[in-house]
């Protein structure tokens, strides 16, 4: 009944390709914990490995009314809805889910993040920015939203990434996102050099080295 160990079985089980053996597992520990949304939640997840959308739905909504706040199985769910096609379901899922839970930060940074893949920046800009009305001083979440707002070109972008920067200062991504902008705003030598440190603190990170390129030739170093 170790749930860990329960956990990784019923990975290595879908990812052999044996999906009813997963679904024992999940179900052994739905018996064994019947208060606990884990169970569930796993069998929800071995369905979504099958693209079985109507039974991992089922399954994450059974977690639900057994852990009713659990951040986890609302972004499950919320994805097997929108993975289903049922969109607009989705979307009245994520607006009730918002509205019975304001201040589940991490709800939100999964819809911010989501809207980010489809590119559309001001639906991210506009979860992260309540994102921040819970918790001011999350420093990646101000990141995420100076990044966005950049996008935009929002005059916010600065001020959420030098308050980002100072919370958590020698961050890579941190510094690459600051560098960025300021380097757009036409402060050449100090986005280099934010950008440049960036490098150094993620040196494997090929899209910290690639922002850090792409500014040394718009500013002339193209060696």
């Amino acid at each position: 009944d170790l749930v860990e160990a329960q956990v990784a079985l019923m990975r290595l089980e879908v990812t052999d390709g044996r999906p009813k053996e997963a679904l024992t597992v999940a179900r052994d520990v739905q018996r064994q914990r019947p208060k606990e949304v884990v169970g569930f939640l796993l069998e929800g997840d071995v369905h979504a490995s099958q693209k079985a959308w109507k039974e991992a739905i089922a399954a994450y909504r059974a977690g639900l009314k057994v852990g009713p706040d659990a951040t986890d199985g609302a972004m499950k769910l919320h994805a097997a809805l929108g993975a289903s096609g049922a969109a607009a379901e989705a979307e009245r899922f994520a607006t009730t889910w918002t509205k019975e839970h304001p201040k589940d930060v991490g709800f939100l940074r999964y819809l911010a993040e989501g809207s980010l893949v489809r590119r559309d920046y001001a639906a991210s800009l506009a979860y992260y920015r309540r994102a921040l009305q819970i918790e001011p001083n999350n420093a990646m979440v101000l990141n995420n939203a100076a990044w966005t707002a950049a996008q935009l070109k929002d005059p916010k972008a600065l001020e959420y990434a030098e308050q980002a920067n100072k919370l958590l200062p020698n961050n890579a991504a941190i510094m690459d996102t600051l560098g960025n902008i300021v380097f757009d705003k036409g402060d050449t030598t100090r986005g280099l050099e934010l950008m440049k440190k960036a490098v150094v603190g993620a040196p494997n990170s090929p899209g910290i080295r690639l922002n850090y390129a792409r500014a040394l030739v718009k500013a002339g170093q193209k060696d």
